[in-house]
């Protein structure tokens, strides 16, 4: 796990400069929270970190090769799509219910073919590693859940990195999840060695990289979980999404210290406000 992790972190930190050159143009620039115009899309920066981490997994069999292919086969979907929405997309459109509803008039919009990649995606990843019909359901479900909750909660530098880790981070100590911990290690080495760029507003992520992480999440939790379990998380993640509709999540960050101090630290400059 350490060396694919490693793995991992060196790649990511060779293409980073790279993949910003590739964005420095018109197309990839847009305006991060305090109307800076920086590169947007360096989410797939992760894409071959992922990959190169992977095969590290595979060749010392630290974990089932099909959960590796899997997780590697909805980074790269979710990524590429997202990596579309960022170039191509535009901001008359917003949200989940608008591309859906573009796409009833029959306008497909870059976040419509977005979201359609991503149920189909949780639709191919729940069959593969679900038993019965209830259980495929709940995690197709958790899928998608995950994945725009990762997109939702990118609005600031960092905030979906650092949650990704806490994700992470929190199962290490579940026996359920011991497994199958080092399958998300390519990733988590992709994000330690990119988070500083992030938090110092040289380029954002994008969709290329919440999507990226949302979806790996959503497998992920789905491996570790009981079927009970899955239902309170999905309840917990539906929740959070109808809040997110009603009230601005970093209006709520900001109310609370410890999220405030989270959501804050390792940021340069202008803070979170």
């Amino acid at each position: 796990m350490v060396t694919a992790f490693a793995v991992a972190a060196a790649v990511t930190l060779i293409f980073i400069p790279y993949v910003k050159r590739m964005l420095e143009v018109p197309q990839a620039l847009k305006n991060n929270y305090l109307g800076e115009r920086i590169p947007n899309g360096m989410g797939i920066v992760f894409l071959p970190a992922v990959m190169c981490g992977s095969i590290v997994l595979i060749l010392t069999r630290e974990t089932e090769i099909t959960l590796v292919l899997l997780t590697v086969l909805g980074t790269a979907v979710m990524s590429l799509a997202g990596i579309a929405d960022d170039l191509l997309g535009d901001n008359k459109t917003k949200g989940l219910r608008g591309h859906i509803g573009c796409l009833f008039r029959g306008r497909l919009t870059t976040g419509g073919f977005k979201a359609l990649a991503g149920g189909m995606t949780a639709v191919l990843l729940s069959v593969l590693v679900s038993a019965r019909l209830t259980e495929g359901v709940l995690n197709c479900i958790l899928i998608m859940l995950f994945t725009n909750l990762l997109n939702l909660l990118d609005l600031r530098p960092g905030r979906a990195i650092k949650t990704f880790f806490i994700a992470w981070g929190v199962t290490f100590f579940i026996p359920s999840f011991r497994d199958h911990w080092s399958v998300l290690s390519p990733l988590a080495g992709g994000l330690a060695t990119y988070i500083p760029y992030e938090m110092g507003r040289k380029g954002m992520m994008g969709d290329a990289g919440s999507n990226g992480i949302g979806v790996s999440l959503g497998l992920y939790y789905c491996l570790g979980t009981k079927l009970y379990h899955k239902v309170a998380i999905v309840a917990v993640l539906v929740l959070l999404h109808i809040l997110s509709e009603k009230y601005s999540i970093t209006t709520f960050i900001n109310r609370n210290k410890i999220l405030r101090y989270i959501d804050g630290f390792g940021n340069k400059g202008s803070g979170h406000a």
